[in-house]
């Protein structure tokens, strides 16, 4: 499973080459997304414009939704626990999302290098 990170989604809208090439060489690969990337790309995506949520939605259908569970919760304190502790703070957004690919056994596909940092967490760049 492929776990698209915020900054995948955000270039999927402006239509980035890099999007659309990793899209094509994985085109049979399942794809997910944290529900807490969904959150921010929904909440971010049109709002300036004014576009609807559920029609910024509509156009991530293909993408399915990998839930932050409890799991992923205990995941991502000790994420941030861990690298806070080495002096090499993680923002939050970032563990959840990591946490939450952990939880679901995927990899975070991104052009973030603060992936790279969570232990035990396969990250790809696009």
């Amino acid at each position: 499973m492929n776990c698209l990170d915020s900054s995948f989604l955000i270039d999927y809208f402006d239509r980035s080459e890099a999007v659309e090439a990793f899209l094509n060489e994985h085109a049979d690969a399942p794809f997910g997304a944290a529900t807490v990337t969904f959150h921010e790309v929904l909440f971010g995506q049109g709002k300036h414009a004014g576009v609807p949520v559920q029609e910024v939605a509509a156009k991530l259908d293909w993408v399915e939704p990998l839930p932050f569970t409890h799991g992923a919760a205990l995941r991502a304190a000790e994420i941030r626990r861990t690298l806070e502790g080495q002096g090499d703070p993680i923002g939050i957004q970032d563990a959840l999302i990591g946490a939450t690919a952990l939880e679901h056994g995927a990899t975070v596909i991104t052009r973030d290098d603060d992936f790279e940092r969570v232990p035990g967490l396969g990250v790809e760049r696009y």
